[in-house]
């Protein structure tokens, strides 16, 4: 294939992912999930609409004053990675696997490969797409693959600091930037984010390993390759353990831990492994939090509730 076809199918591929209905994010406070550049309506009745949810989204965080229960000294924020799937049908998969590698090699694939991405700050879910508008809006994606915590925890005055910083950046690209596939996009922005909130996103082991699969490959099936000893015991054929369900993944964990019971606490591997599938069970729970489905649905969670534990925070709990 002549590589100059490929700047020619990409937009193909991303525009395809935005015309699928199953994908999109229909919340009133949120705007579609996706990176392309489909037209967008400009006629008054939408124009009302984009004021409306700013003028809700606002009032929301207006209730989030320093003064309020998430602004306290001795409350933290986490921050999280969300890479989101944007190809739906057959046809959109087999385009993406086949678009990857091509463009990982000569260097011509966004960070995460041809992905959506957003961050989580505490309870905002801040992302970038082709409306060229971020409005922060409450944590909850319908096709999330991984929700990976980054090093940082924004605690006592880190965090009004970085809603400062924050805040910059959200002004700066709604009233400056115009969304663009190759320079302002999706990952861009999660990048200028990460930058001025002083984030690295430098992830180790099996994360790290299926985040750059994701990029070359373009499989964006939820695979864990665990140790040959761990299958034998759990009497389970060698290989990679793909999962479907938020129940698949809390029963295989959950039979680790039976099984072994400290590998997740004291063995390397088994650290870096716990971070993978915890991204996994955070998108799961992202997913459900949009779609409250028995495929979201887990069974004795190991990883627990993400509202309980602080993991994310949701403002209509507050």
């Amino acid at each position: 294939m002549s590589l100059d076809l490929v700047p020619a199918l990409t937009p193909m591929l991303v525009d395809s992912a935005t015309n699928n209905p199953s994908l999109g994010e229909s919340t009133p406070e949120s705007v579609p999930e996706s990176t392309s550049e489909a037209p967008r309506d400009t006629d008054d009745e939408d124009d009302e609409q984009t004021l409306k949810n700013t003028h809700n989204m606002m009032n929301q965080l207006s209730r989030m004053a320093p003064s309020g229960p998430i602004m306290r000294s001795e409350e933290s924020l986490k921050v999280k990675l969300v890479i989101i799937e944007m190809s739906g049908t057959d046809t959109e998969k087999k385009m993406r696997r086949f678009l990857s590698p091509i463009m990982d090699t000569f260097r011509l694939a966004p960070t995460f490969g041809l992905v959506h991405s957003a961050l989580i700050v505490g309870p905002w879910y801040l992302e970038w797409n082709n409306s060229s508008l971020c409005i922060p809006r409450r944590c909850c994606s319908g096709a999330a693959l991984v929700a990976a915590d980054v090093e940082t925890v924004l605690r006592g005055t880190q965090v009004s600091v970085a809603m400062d910083r924050i805040s910059d950046v959200v002004c700066h690209w709604n009233g400056n930037i115009t969304y663009s596939k190759q320079k302002y996009n999706c990952q861009t922005f999660v990048d200028e984010l990460c930058t001025a909130l002083g984030i690295k996103l430098n992830f180790q082991g099996a994360l790290s390993d299926f985040l750059k699969n994701l990029r070359y490959s373009g499989q964006c099936e939820l695979n864990y390759v665990p140790r040959p000893d761990m299958m034998k015991k759990l009497g389970r054929e060698e290989g990679p353990v793909q999962f479907k369900t938020h129940r698949e993944l809390d029963d295989f964990v959950n039979a680790i831990t039976t099984h072994f019971p400290t590998y997740f606490d004291l063995d390397d591997n088994g650290v870096d492994d716990w971070k993978l599938l915890k991204s996994f069970d955070r998108a799961f729970w992202l997913r459900k939090f949009k779609h409250d489905t028995e495929q979201y649905e887990p069974h004795n969670c190991p990883f627990k509730n993400p509202l309980d534990s602080g993991s994310i925070l949701d403002w209509k709990s507050k």
